[in-house]
């Protein structure tokens, strides 16, 4: 078995292209790096300092690689160009400073792709986006613009408290998502926020994903604290973790369970299926027999309770 490897180069400024070549370079040389996540610092000095030293994989991973650089925080509006140019990086971790980013990120890398792949924002206050579908997990209403929150489609969005009671309700969420963003500063000793190991769960869901392009880490005081740099390390470790242990289920997988279940709510019956080889669940839509909704074990148990959740109702309405 390969042993896991960081290949980074901290030590000299690497512009988007040279960064590209550089990633290039390591792939065309070694072939066993379609086993690899990119690592990006949208800062030279949080990456050198921090970030890559905070995050050890040679004790823990096996058959893993990771190519790691940083990019000036400037260059953040082509990040897709160089995106593009890692052709055997399945998933890149973005490390920020700025919800400014978010936009960019979302845009470049959700556009020309299915349009059903969702984008996920993690945080205390819930945003809205025109050009794709964005699912807000973590969102209180206090912190929440009044008209963001009248204009929040509540099947596609899962307030804190919610989330806290059940943190596994979240990966059905996460789960094809193709874009993730997710502010460090939910992360709360208390109540109102999530406590780091829940956000490690969720980050590991996101590890799981087989459609996840890019993972942003961000905080608005990363460059000028310590902790919020540990905090991004630890949650990519785990995302790491997550990664390792994918599996490739799906939906039509001839060896998953299929659970036919009668609802008197709808008058029909609905076909669940579920993984042998994770456990994960999904719905299939009545009428629109390719579309395979991810659910929970707990909304195919409400299902069997003839209490169907409103969020199924909706999407399958």
């Amino acid at each position: 078995m390969l042993k896991s490897k960081m290949i980074s180069f901290s030590d000299e400024h690497l512009s988007k292209s040279s960064l590209a070549a550089y990633f290039i370079n390591c792939i065309k040389h070694n072939n066993h790096l379609d086993k690899s996540v990119g690592i990006i610092t949208l800062s030279e000095s949080l990456y050198s300092k921090y970030f890559i030293a905070a995050m050890p994989l040679e004790q823990h991973f096996g058959e893993f690689y990771a190519l790691a650089g940083h990019l000036p925080d400037e260059e953040i509006n082509q990040y897709q160009t160089l995106r593009n140019s890692m052709s055997s990086i399945e998933t890149a971790v973005v490390v920020g400073s700025s919800q400014a980013h978010i936009d960019p990120l979302l845009d470049q890398t959700v556009s020309g792709k299915t349009s059903s792949h969702r984008a996920v924002n993690v945080s205390s206050t819930a945003l809205l986006h025109d050009s794709h579908t964005l699912f807000n997990i973590g969102y209180t209403r206090h912190n929440t613009p009044l008209d963001i929150l009248n204009a929040l489609n509540s099947n596609l969005s899962m307030p804190l408290g919610t989330a806290k009671q059940d943190i596994t309700l979240v990966e059905p969420l996460v789960r094809d998502c193709r874009v993730a963003a997710i502010d460090l500063a939910i992360i709360s000793s208390e109540s109102v926020g999530f406590n780091i190991f829940e956000l490690c769960s969720i980050v590991r869901y996101l590890g799981y994903s087989n459609t996840l392009d890019t993972l942003y880490l961000y905080h608005s005081e990363m460059l000028s604290k310590s902790y919020p740099v540990e905090q991004a390390a630890l949650l990519t470790w785990y995302f790491l973790e997550g990664r390792q242990h994918r599996q490739d289920d799906y939906p039509t997988n001839p060896s998953n369970q299929i659970y036919l279940v009668h609802s008197s709510l709808l008058d029909t019956d609905l076909q669940f299926a579920k993984s042998q080889l994770t456990g994960r669940w999904w719905l299939q839509h009545p009428t629109q027999q390719s579309n395979y909704i991810p659910v929970s074990f707990a909304e195919y148990t409400s299902v069997i309770n003839n209490d169907v959740p409103s969020r199924l109702i909706d999407l399958i309405g």
